[in-house]
């Protein structure tokens, strides 16, 4: 197994662990990884589980996030199970109003203000006008 494909099923594993689970940490141990890797129809072995993990963590996809004492059967083993929590590269954040004029700068709206009007709420300083969309094909004259 290669870097790159310890990476693509790590990365799999962990959307599929957090889709499952309420928290944002999960624990990574190799057997949690062959556990997860057979339901998402990929079944791997113990030492391929420890590649994905360290594939995970060399690439910085995933940070630890503490621990918790292992337990089985009740009894403490005197073992930790680290948590772990993705770095900001797996929650992928995009908006859909690119950054343009604020509405406060436009001709019809803001009465030629150069800055956020006082006594309006800090919220809607945010807020920017939409692009100005068209369907391409269409004013391409392609369509007739």
């Amino acid at each position: 197994m290669t870097e790159k494909q310890a990476l693509r099923l790590g990365r799999r594993v962990v959307r599929y662990t957090l889709a499952s689970r309420k928290g944002e940490t999960f624990p990574l141990t190799a057997g949690w990884i062959q556990r997860v890797s057979r339901r998402i129809g990929n079944p791997i072995g113990r030492d391929r589980a420890y590649a994905v993990q360290h594939a995970l963590r060399n690439a910085g996809e995933i940070t630890e996030a503490g621990s918790y004492p292992h337990r089985r059967g009740g009894l403490f083993t005197g073992f930790k199970v680290k948590l772990w929590r993705p770095t900001a590269r797996l929650r992928h954040r995009s908006f859909s109003v690119p950054a343009q004029a604020a509405w406060w700068q436009h001709p019809l709206f803001g009465f030629g203000l150069t800055s956020y009007p006082e006594g309006l709420p800090r919220r809607l300083r945010r807020w920017h006008e939409p692009p100005d969309w068209k369907i391409p094909w269409l004013h391409e004259g392609r369509c007739r």
